[in-house]
């Protein structure tokens, strides 16, 4: 694979040697750049100067690192989901039954709006999420599981460092997008903190999920998630787990996704990293989403630097 450090555009070795467009999809070329390295970790430090950690992978629906990183944020995810998805069907309550995190929710609704619990609406879908973080994929049956075997999945945690780093690192399976030091696979580091209080190596403050399915066109990455906790924002650790993306992906022209309308800080986030209303909303179409209940933005890299400047700062780990 080569990768123009001046333009970051992908292009296959063949047509890259005769500086012609690439004969592969964008999901071909991704495909190829991620094939020797599947995992790897990054440094950076966030806007206070405080150290943090990076540490992501890619692989197929069906794979166990994946389901390692879902259990691993399940449950600093699903608390967050459960204030969001609630907060969202107490103005949207027609989409209860109907959007996935919600449907277990429409018996608590059936007495009327006036008399929902609200605690037991977030108590449902904490437990939703939860049990879908930990649910066995293959359940879905290979049916449904079919089409979204090709997809490229990329997930990531930012995680606070202070002392000594546990993490096994070694130089194997560098690609030329990714400095030579990756993580051997998967293992995510424990967070806890000291007899000070302050966290030690470790401490979850965030996550992102990405991909790139062969539906998308020439330079599109879906982003899925971004997620950084309550007492970790205004660090600037939105963007290093954005800027992430055009580190392991040069190339990538734009990112879309969807957000809840009643989600005010996740669009104040996003707004503040460089995206933009996506009035046309152009979607995966493995992955539809009801436009009439998520926000539709979008980050087009030739009219913003604030995510790519982010991912500069990303650094070998050592």
């Amino acid at each position: 694979m080569n990768i123009s450090k001046s333009t970051k555009v992908l292009a296959c070795a063949t047509c890259a040697a005769a500086n012609a467009t690439c004969c592969q999809s964008w999901h071909e070329q991704v495909q190829e750049l991620v094939s020797s390295q599947k995992a790897g970790c990054f440094a950076a430090q966030d806007t206070h100067g405080n150290p943090v950690r990076i540490t992501w992978g890619v692989a197929d629906i069906k794979s166990p690192a994946l389901a390692a990183f879902k259990k691993e944020i399940c449950d600093f995810a699903s608390g967050l989901t459960a204030e969001t998805e609630s907060a969202f069907a107490r103005v949207h309550p027609e989409a209860v039954g109907q959007e996935h995190f919600l449907a277990a929710c429409a018996p608590l609704f059936e007495k009327g709006f006036e008399q929902v619990d609200w605690q037991a609406v977030r108590d449902t879908i904490k437990k939703t999420v939860t049990d879908f973080y930990h649910m066995d994929i293959s359940s879905f049956g290979e049916e449904v599981l079919k089409p979204l075997m090709a997809d490229l999945w990329f997930f990531a945690t930012i995680k606070s460092v202070n002392g000594g780093v546990r993490e096994k690192l070694g130089p194997q399976n560098a690609h030329p997008a990714v400095p030579a030091v990756a993580c051997e696979g998967w293992e995510p580091v424990e967070g806890s903190k000291g007899a000070n209080g302050k966290p030690k190596t470790g401490e979850l403050l965030g996550f992102v999920q990405f991909a790139v399915t062969p539906a998308l066109a020439q330079g599109e990455v879906k982003l899925m998630q971004v997620t950084v906790a309550p007492s970790a924002r205004d660090r600037g650790l939105e963007q290093l787990l954005l800027g992430l993306i055009f580190k392991l992906i040069p190339g990538t022209k734009r990112l879309f996704t969807g957000v809840r309308p009643t989600n005010i800080v996740a669009l104040e986030q996003l707004h503040a990293c460089g995206f933009v209303p996506d009035m046309q909303s152009a979607q995966d179409p493995n992955h539809p989403i009801n436009p009439d209940c998520w926000t539709g933005l979008q980050y087009i890299s030739e009219q913003s630097k604030l995510v790519q400047d982010a991912g500069e700062r990303l650094r070998e780990a050592k």
